[in-house]
Order: C-alpha cells, then sequence, then structure tokens
C-alpha cells in the first residue's frame, strides 16, 4: 500500500513538473518576443493549452513564470560555467569573469529583467530560510578550503551578500541608460572583495 503510494506520488510530482514545463514552454516566446506587457495570463494559458486554474496553480503572474525560464537556463550552464572559473586561481579574477559573463547574457535582455528581480527579491523575503541556488552557486565560486564550521559559515555569509549585491547592482544598471550592466557590476565586485579583504585583515 505504501509502496503504491509512493509510486503515485512520483507520478503525480513528474505530471505537476511536465505541466510546468508545457507552460514556460509556451509562454517564453511570447514574453520575450514582443511587448511584455501587452502579454496576459490568459493569452498564456491558452498559449500553453491549459485552464487559467492550472496557469495559476504553477506561477502567481508573468514574471514568476520569466524568472523560472531564466532560472532554467542559469541551471542548464551553471556547472560548465563553474568548471570554466574554477580553473581561475585568483578570487577577484574568477569572480571578474564570471560577471562579465553574467554581463554578456544581461544585456540584451534589459528591458525584460525589471519585473524578475523584483520577483526574486520577493521570493528571497517571503523563503528567507531557503538557499537560492545562484547563493549555492556563488558558495561553491568563492570557495576556499575550510579548516572549521566558522569558516563554512563565513563562506555562505559571503556568498549571501554577494548574491544581494548582485541584485542592488542589476537594480541600479535597470534604473540607468546605460546599455549594459558592465561598470556597475564592477564597482559591486570592488566594494564587495576590497569589503571582504578588509574583514578578514582585521579578525
Amino acid at each position: 500500500m505504501i509502496g503504491d503510494m509512493s509510486m503515485e506520488g512520483r507520478k503525480r510530482v513528474k505530471q505537476v513538473e511536465a505541466t510546468r514545463q508545457k507552460i514556460m514552454l509556451a509562454a517564453f516566446p511570447l514574453l520575450t518576443g514582443g511587448s511584455y506587457d501587452a502579454v496576459s495570463m490568459e493569452e498564456i494559458a491558452l498559449a500553453a493549452a491549459v485552464s487559467r486554474t492550472s496557469l495559476y496553480n504553477h506561477f502567481d503572474d508573468k514574471a514568476a513564470i520569466l524568472d523560472a525560464c531564466f532560472a532554467d537556463e542559469f541551471s542548464a550552464g551553471a556547472l560548465e560555467l563553474l568548471g570554466r572559473a574554477t580553473k581561475i586561481s585568483g578570487r577577484r579574477e574568477r569572480l571578474a569573469y564570471v560577471f562579465d559573463v553574467f554581463a554578456k547574457w544581461a544585456a540584451p535582455k534589459k528591458t525584460l529583467l525589471l519585473p524578475v528581480v523584483l520577483h526574486g527579491i520577493r521570493q528571497s523575503l517571503a523563503h528567507s530560510h531557503e538557499v537560492h541556488p545562484l547563493q549555492a552557486f556563488f558558495v561553491a565560486l568563492i570557495e576556499c578550503p575550510a579548516s572549521n564550521a566558522d569558516d563554512k559559515n563565513d563562506l555562505e555569509m559571503l556568498a549571501h551578500y554577494l548574491r544581494h549585491m548582485y541584485l542592488a547592482a542589476t537594480l541600479r544598471w535597470l534604473a540607468s541608460e546605460e546599455p549594459g550592466p558592465e561598470m556597475f557590476f564592477a564597482e559591486m565586485l570592488s566594494l564587495f572583495l576590497d569589503g571582504a579583504e578588509v574583514k578578514r585583515g582585521t579578525t
């Protein structure tokens, strides 16, 4: 009986994920192919061939859908990017390389990113106890040999700070007329690295 219920549960999870992916595949060209603001949730439901109820069971709004699409895109390339980055010995150079990749990805999507970033911030506030995938990526990116739990806690805190500084730098760029975020990311990294170095030197 328990085994049957477990199998049924796994089947349900697969169905939910399949519907989620179906919605994302249908919504992505609509949201990125023209005017984001002009696309309605009703149009997305129609394109995905799902009911409005089903759509809202998976996503609260358009920003949530686009955020999920971009998150899947990031997840698909994260390991490869991390592998390339960790071959760079210096932490400053390693982070600069990654944020240069981020900048090249973000620049052509500038008109789409504000609702996505704001959605991400709302989600972070609502689920502050959860570790965001980007934060886990930053932990691996800046990781150095940790000899005790305190070092690991410091590393996670640094990654937490870096993620929120990245969001702040992105918002500053989106509010500007600059076509790309390179300048804002460079300023962010300078503040993050110099601040981290001062902290480590005084403890």
